[in-house]
């Protein structure tokens, strides 16, 4: 019964949809263009829709030129009937901006629908709408977007999806996602396969209801609930699609600025709408590449319209020879793959990858502009210097060298971020002042109410760093974080003295362990946003490092902090600094030596290792992926041992070689060829 119902469902909305193409003539024939040129600036129009009278509304610069081409913003807003004209300039901050750099390329059409609407109804009236301005102004046919907010931003990403070759991208603002758009009767059938073809952004602000409901008639539990959990849909479906958090706001549109600041980020990811349009989206690097060699992985993108089946990948490391790979497959419209690079060797100190694609399916390519990119990493021999603090001030994040890992797609994130850049500007949420400790514009955090990521990980790791000469060293840092409820987040910290091919646990801290305040005070709903100036809701922890073995003495150590999600609270960090006295060299008794040659290799190598005490030994080989390939133990031995092997099997890469004892471990790096 449930799959016939389904099944009648969606012959019902393909039916409406049909319907609503077929008739399209129909209502424009009954609604001529507008003199062209006659009228600029906010008015509105009276449309017939199906027999009814009707209103959309208009934005066109003052300065607006028959001779330029303009982009089509269609804004499905929530507009007050009474009022049409007044609630669509204060939607769009119109009253104020108007003469902005923002608006003054971009023609907006507003079809006025009823409040009561939702996905599949009322389609004729937003074409009607595109019809009427792209008949009457030059605009421009590859730049139209659909832009709605609150039910309305239901609504554009449904019809967005539905009808995704008419718009260049998708931009929804606090969607309103309700319960009903998860699988009940009556709710939208979103073309999620389809977000893949569009770009999309859903942005939300990180003050809206926070209240959690029982069913689908009310307002959901928009920012921390049900549009994540959306967006998550179309990540999965592959879509090209951006969660945007906008903090100090609520149900409301953004400020311009970041509003078209949206827009631009969109044009940068949608298609070029040309035929035989291929490019490089991305090359894989580690912000800091802790060997001699890396195998890069670069993404190929179908930037334009038509099908691409083939294309050649070219491709230099700092500017020396120029290689190529030829790529074949079958991409639509933005659709993406990857490609794996031939092993690169590499000396320490900076680099840059350069590749770029040429001869999409054989023929010359039509969008030259957009085939390249450039990415820059270091390569180092020995970590760095320490007696540091982050207080992640800089403009980037992360900074310099530190890099993000986690579980799923949420991550660590400034107390001052907006989706699009970052500001040393505190942020207000509600009457604090939310930024770092010590009165510092920044600290980071981890939202565990965004969503469920209920036991999924997230870190922020550091770079490497050298303590083959320090004593006494340590690592601290200053946190925040109150838990109200019974959920519990986990902050862990671990260490890795192999590029992090392995992580150690230096400490673990979880629930009200975590909480630097026993009151409600700094918080809203119960979640805790630290106040920018005072230090009284932080604390600050140390770790002795010269008691942690395997540290002392090494010469590239990484520390990385995890946020294990319990859906509980928000988790901050600031200032977290190592220091120690250097330039003493630390003494290490070392019984036992591990060799491994020829090095590099063409596959075969004899691993040797010479003990001059008794001791139980796991010897071990592992990919740069952490796979064990070979183990071996040696139970109380002492003396000269030697193992050939042959790693060829596994492929041209970088490989380690790792010999522990219970106290301590030796790691050897080997490359073949």
């Amino acid at each position: 019964m449930k799959k016939t119902y389904s099944l009648f469902k969606s012959l019902v909305l393909s039916m409406i949809l049909f319907l609503s193409q077929a008739s399209y003539a129909q209502q424009a024939a009954n609604n001529p263009p507008l003199p062209q040129g006659i009228k600029t600036g906010i008015f509105s129009q009276t449309v017939i829709y199906n027999g009814d009278t009707g209103s959309v509304n208009y934005y066109v610069p003052p300065t607006y030129n028959p001779a330029k081409k303009y982009k089509l913003i269609v804004y499905i807003g929530v507009i007050n009937a009474s009022n049409l004209i007044t609630s669509f300039v204060t939607s769009l901050h119109l009253d104020t901006i108007a003469s902005s750099p923002y608006y003054l390329n971009a023609i907006i059409v507003n079809p006025v629908l009823p409040t009561s609407i939702a996905p599949p109804t009322d389609t004729n009236k937003v074409g009607l709408a595109m019809h009427n301005a792209m008949s009457t102004y030059n605009i421009d046919p590859n730049y139209v977007y659909i832009n709605g907010l609150s039910w309305a931003g239901r609504y554009t990403i449904w019809y967005g999806l539905v009808n995704w070759k008419r718009f260049r991208a998708i931009y929804a603002v606090t969607p309103d996602f309700e319960l009903f758009d998860f699988g009940a009767p009556d709710g939208p059938t979103y073309s999620y396969a389809n977000g893949k073809y569009i770009p999309m952004i859903i942005r939300v602000g990180s003050d809206e209801n926070s209240n959690l409901l029982t069913d689908g008639t009310d307002d959901a539990i928009n920012y921390r609930t049900f549009e994540p959990r959306l967006y998550r849909r179309f990540v999965d479906s592959n879509a090209i699609v951006s969660f945007a958090p906008e903090y100090s706001r609520v149900h409301e549109m953004p400020q311009p600025e970041m509003q078209f600041m949206g827009f631009n980020m969109l044009d940068k990811l949608a298609s070029s709408y040309a035929n035989n349009d291929a490019g490089i989206s991305a090359v894989s690097t580690p912000a800091e590449e802790c060997t001699s060699s890396f195998s890069p992985l670069l993404t190929i993108q179908n930037k334009g319209v038509g099908t691409l089946v083939s294309a050649k990948i070219n491709y230099q490391v700092d500017g020396g020879s120029l290689h190529s790979v030829t790529w074949s497959g079958n991409m639509l419209r933005l659709q993406k793959d990857t490609v794996r690079l031939p092993l690169q060797s590499l000396t320490a100190g900076s680099h840059t990858i350069k590749a770029y694609t040429t001869l999409p399916n054989g023929v010359t390519d039509a969008v030259p502009a957009n085939d390249t990119i450039t990415v820059s990493f270091n390569t180092i021999t020995k970590g760095h210097s320490i007696n540091f603090t982050e207080g992640f001030e800089e403009n980037t994040f992360p900074p310099p060298g530190w890099t993000l890992a986690g579980d799923g797609y949420f991550n660590w994130l400034r107390t001052d971020s907006n989706a699009f850049g970052w500001t040393a500007i505190p942020k207000l949420i509600g009457s604090n002042l939310f930024g770092g400790h010590t009165k510092s514009a920044s600290a980071i955090y981890f939202d565990n109410v965004v969503g469920d990521n209920t036991g999924k990980k997230y870190a922020i790791r550091t770079p490497q760093y050298d303590f083959s000469t320090v004593s006494g060293p340590s690592l601290s840092y200053d946190y925040a974080y109150y838990q109200s409820g019974v959920a519990t987040d986990t902050l862990a910290i671990y260490y890795s003295k192999d590029c992090g091919l392995t992580w150690s646990l230096l400490s673990k801290t979880e629930g009200t362990n975590l909480n630097t305040t026993n009151s409600l005070t700094g918080t809203i709903n119960g979640i805790l946003y630290p106040n920018y100036q005072t230090n009284s809701l932080w604390k600050t922890n140390t770790i002795d490092l010269s008691t942690i073995p395997g540290i002392t003495g090494q010469p590239e150590v990484m520390f990385s902090f995890e946020n294990i999600s319990g859906h509980a609270s928000l988790l901050y960090l600031d200032n977290i600094s190592i220091s120690g006295t250097t330039g003493i060299p630390v003494q290490k008794q070392e019984s036992v030596s591990l060799e491994v040659y020829p090095n590099p290799t063409n596959g075969v190598c004899s691993i040797n290792i010479n003990s001059s005490g008794k001791d139980n030994y796991l010897l071990e080989v592992k990919n740069m992926l952490g796979q064990l390939l070979y183990s071996e133990k040696l139970t109380d031995f002492s003396g000269i041992y030697t193992q050939q092997l042959d790693l060829k099997r596994y492929g041209s890469s970088v490989y380690f070689v790792s010999l522990k004892t219970q106290s301590n471990e030796t790691v050897r790096k080997i490359i073949v060829n």
